[in-house]
């Protein structure tokens, strides 16, 4: 079974999108979803995002990661730097999003906002089980959006 899509922009189709997911997940046992809103990323959401990179780059470089400077033919490595923020955003966004059938990864430039909040609340979790406080603006969007999910 590859994905498929299902929008959802009536009462109807809310209804029978219901109906959808019962009979998949009837099927199959196992169904995993993933939720846009049609909404774009925004400014807010991505300098936070940005920051916890430079949090998440921080306190990885303090435990001993580095970035090869070679990859050989052979996929050996040679030399090493400071892992930095921009390596985290590309470590991180492949890791929680995945990539597309070419291998390219997720742009959170450019896509969902409901992607984006996903995104961030997987990192935050795995933040949090290793110890690793990232700030989280208390006047942020990325704030006001899981609040308002909680209601």
């Amino acid at each position: 079974f590859m994905g498929e899509s299902f929008v959802v922009n009536s009462d109807a189709k809310d209804k029978g999108f219901a109906v959808y997911a019962h009979d998949l997940y009837a099927k199959h046992k196992h169904v995993t979803w993933t939720f846009t809103t049609g909404e774009k990323n925004s400014w807010p959401m991505k300098k936070t995002w940005r920051m916890w990179m430079s949090e998440t780059a921080s306190w990885m470089a303090e435990r001993g990661a580095t970035m090869p400077l070679v990859v050989r033919a052979d996929g050996s490595f040679s030399g090493s730097r400071k892992f930095t923020p921009e390596d985290a955003h590309e470590l991180w966004v492949r890791t929680w999003l995945g990539v597309d059938e070419n291998g390219d990864r997720y742009k959170t430039a450019s896509d969902d906002k409901a992607q984006m909040l996903h995104m961030m609340n997987r990192h935050v979790q795995w933040a949090a089980e290793r110890g690793l406080s990232l700030t989280i603006p208390k006047d942020g969007e990325y704030k006001k959006l899981n609040d308002r999910q909680e209601k």
